[in-house]
């Protein structure tokens, strides 16, 4: 992937689309999943004295991120969402094998 994201911008892999709703008046309606792979992650967010704060995230970690101000973007036959790391709600843990 050619993509370096700026600053405190992930570019994420969206999931496959994990459920389904139907809706009286259209038929089946899929919706698409918040639920993604972190593939690239910017250096952080700068302030304005000139620190850059750490990212929270990590390349490889799957996120549930928001579904507002997402960046569709397609990069070969790869599509993409290009967001900022604050519309990251919540990192999935993998389960403990007990």
């Amino acid at each position: 992937m050619n993509l370096r994201p700026m600053n405190n911008r992930v570019i994420i892999k969206r999931q496959e689309i994990v459920e389904e709703k139907s809706l009286i008046f259209t038929g089946a309606n899929q919706a698409m999943s918040n639920r993604g792979e972190v593939l690239a992650i910017g250096s952080g967010l700068v302030s304005p004295n000139g620190t850059v704060s750490p990212m929270s995230v990590k390349v490889g970690d799957i996120v549930i991120f928001t579904g507002y101000n997402l960046h569709p973007e397609k990069v070969g036959e790869l599509e993409v969402l290009i967001i900022v790391e604050t519309d990251i709600i919540a990192i999935v843990e993998p389960e403990q094998a007990a």
